[in-house]
Parts: C-alpha cells; structure tokens; sequence
C-alpha cells in the first residue's frame, strides 16, 4: 500500500517539474508540455511546449519560475536521463578502480 505523503508546508520550499507528451494539437504529432508546480499550492509556476522532453524544454520553464516566483528550496523531478545518468551506480567495482566515471547529464 502506498502512503500519500503530506504537501509541503509553504509555497516555494518544493517544485515538481516533469513534461508529458501528448498531440496537444489535435493531429498525429505529440509535443512534450514541460511544466512545474508548487507542491504547497498546487499552483502552475512555469510551462513550455518543445517537439521532444529536452533540456531546454526544462531551462525555459525554470526560467519562468526564477523570475515569476523566486528560486525555490527544492525541485524534484523523475529519473529521466535529462537529469540523471543511465550508467549512475551500474560501474562494476572494478570499473570505479579503474578510474571509470559516469558522466553528468
């Protein structure tokens, strides 16, 4: 059974982001909404729309919530490999001695 935890106690301590594609548009083509919300209020801080879930899809909604609502305590977002390695914590140990890292994404 999953635990629903609480909502943040203030607006701004925590920033969900995430994009969802979709055919926003009504055609064929999915496009990917990037957006971010306030976990306390549930308000939308920041949304931009880009063909595919890119990096700059998430600098222009960051963007707009930098500047329409200050810099929060804390974003949390998916493991998608825009913000996290594929290969983090999958080096073998002889690997890690060898000098081999994961490199940022």
């Amino acid at each position: 059974m999953h635990h629903r935890r609480k909502r943040m106690a203030q607006e701004g301590m925590l920033v969900q982001i995430d994009a969802s594609p979709f055919a926003w548009f009504g055609g064929q083509e999915k496009y990917a909404l990037h957006g971010a919300i306030d976990d306390a209020t549930g308000k939308v801080v920041g949304l931009h729309i880009t063909e595919k879930e890119c990096l700059q899809g998430y600098f222009e909604t960051t963007r707009q919530l930098v500047e329409n609502f200050g810099i929060p305590l804390s974003l949390y977002s998916d493991r998608h490999t825009i913000f996290l390695s594929p290969l983090q914590g999958k080096l073998t140990i002889e690997e890690q001695l060898e000098g081999k890292v994961c490199n940022d994404t």
